[in-house]
């Protein structure tokens, strides 16, 4: 479909909506044509971000937390008493 440019700004949302339905839209301005093609749509998936997640019950995390803050005092308590 061809239209000018004073009919595509009183037809806006409906060129728009036949646009995104695959029509092709041609818009006459100054004698250049200007073309309204949609793209292909993306996929839901591709637009997922990659997480960095724990896959675990909130106890085991806690244990999980709770040895590595043993590990960590022990080397600190390690390093004290060897300084003094």
């Amino acid at each position: 479909m061809t239209v000018t440019a004073t009919d595509f700004r009183k037809n806006l949302f409906q060129l728009f909506e036949r646009a995104l339905n695959g029509e092709l839209i041609e818009i006459v301005h100054k004698n250049r044509i200007i073309r309204l093609v949609p793209t292909e749509p993306k996929s839901k998936l591709s637009r997922l971000v990659q997480r960095d997640t724990l896959n675990c019950t909130p106890d085991e995390f806690d244990q999980a937390v709770r040895a590595q803050d043993d590990g960590m005092h022990r080397e600190w308590e390690q390093k004290w008493r060897s300084r003094l």
